[in-house]
């Protein structure tokens, strides 16, 4: 089921930590700002409200395009086109990403994993719900030369990625 067949009671009894309007975005670079929720299996809803319950961190939606539906990159987990999106990327907007992926081990609904130390204003993470078979799947992303370039997850190369956004941050 899509996230925009959620009900008003839902929203503000079990979800409570996210609103349907944080969900914005838009599917292709260009177009203007729409609910994204016709377009997000449910269950992304459901996976990232237990996530943020068991972290205690605030987080919120990316509105970058494609960030929870898109119509480009066919293999992604965001992909909407004759399927619904089973990701989302989110901002986290206090806390680290070490915390949120611990957590992530935690719920098997999760099944992917991404780390986005450099992403502005916050730093972000990527969140599915593809199927384990036996282990989350995760990675990272770092700016090289104006590129997103993807490796393994390195927590050494995260932490050295995020201490100047956390310095930027102390110093404001």
């Amino acid at each position: 089921m899509t996230a925009d067949k959620l009900t008003d009671f839902q929203w503000k009894t079990k979800i409570q930590l996210f609103k349907p309007e944080e969900f914005m975005g838009s599917r292709i670079e260009g177009l203007p700002r729409s609910s994204m929720l016709p377009w997000l299996d449910e269950r992304v809803i459901w996976a990232i409200t237990r996530l943020r319950l068991l972290t205690g961190q605030r987080m919120t939606p990316s509105p970058a395009p494609g960030a929870i539906a898109r119509t480009w990159k066919t293999k992604s987990q965001h992909y909407s086109i004759g399927r619904i999106s089973t990701a989302v990327d989110l901002f986290i907007l206090e806390g680290t990403l070490q915390t949120v992926y611990e957590a992530a081990l935690k719920l098997p609904e999760i099944g992917g994993f991404g780390a986005y130390p450099e992403w502005k204003p916050h730093h972000g993470v990527h969140i599915d719900i593809r199927p384990r078979k036996g282990r989350l799947h995760t990675w990272m992303a770092e700016n090289k030369e104006g590129e997103q370039i993807y490796s393994a997850l390195n927590w050494e190369r995260v932490e050295a990625l995020t201490a100047p956004l956390h310095a930027h941050k102390t110093q404001s």
